[in-house]
């Protein structure tokens, strides 16, 4: 028996020869109250980036690497370019340089921030409103999207993979990957309606705990 972290990545097995009867998915799971919101978290940190208690942060992590998509994250925000709103990418990779590059062509530079590799993400997503995960290829599964859920933050995912299995309609939005206008669009209705954004970060932290593996 071979197990699978998500049904993406079984029918890449049955594809690869495997056969469906050898295979079971089997989801990945987190402690999820290990993510609950700290409200005192979220104010010192950004006070301490410069960031308005009022500004909505919009926030991406991962390893700095093409097929994550973080250069459709940024083509989107600067097509969308929402109102007192910030972006947070954190991690580390080879594609830092290209990014901050990226940052400088689109003049985003000050409202486009990268943050460096962080071992415990959760800071940022208590500081955060909404995160994003925005790669181009399908994520096995996607844990640092379920994370970000837990953790009471609206999502935005591509519609492929890992991410398309997690993310229920009310918790988030679906995107088409490698699709800056797509994603644009969705941060724009996600930023534009308080009241929407705060229901999906309700409906993401129940939906969570369908992944509570403690």
């Amino acid at each position: 028996l071979l197990l699978a972290c998500s049904e993406a990545v079984a029918r890449h097995m049955e594809e690869g020869g495997i056969p469906g009867e050898k295979l079971k998915v089997v989801p990945n799971g987190i402690d999820t109250a290990f993510y609950g919101p700290c409200r005192e978290t979220r104010e010192i940190l950004r006070r301490q980036k410069g960031v308005k208690q009022e500004t909505k942060v919009i926030l991406s992590a991962g390893r700095l690497v093409d097929w994550k998509g973080f250069d459709v994250l940024l083509e989107a925000f600067a097509l969308s370019r929402p109102e007192s709103a910030v972006l947070w990418i954190v991690g580390e990779g080879p594609e830092k340089a290209r990014l901050e590059e990226k940052i400088d062509d689109l003049a985003l530079r000050g409202v486009a921030v990268m943050h460096p590799f962080a071992s415990d993400l959760r800071p940022f997503f208590w500081a955060s409103d909404l995160f994003v995960l925005p790669s181009r290829t399908p994520e096995p599964f996607g844990l640092v999207l379920l994370e970000a859920m837990a953790s009471g933050l609206p999502v935005i995912a591509t519609d492929a993979g890992g991410p398309r299995e997690i993310v229920a309609r009310a918790a988030g939005w679906l995107v088409r990957p490698d699709d800056p206008a797509s994603l644009a669009e969705s941060l724009h209705e996600a930023l534009g309606d308080g009241e929407k954004l705060a229901a999906a970060g309700l409906a993401s932290l129940a939906q969570s705990r369908a992944f509570d593996g403690a």
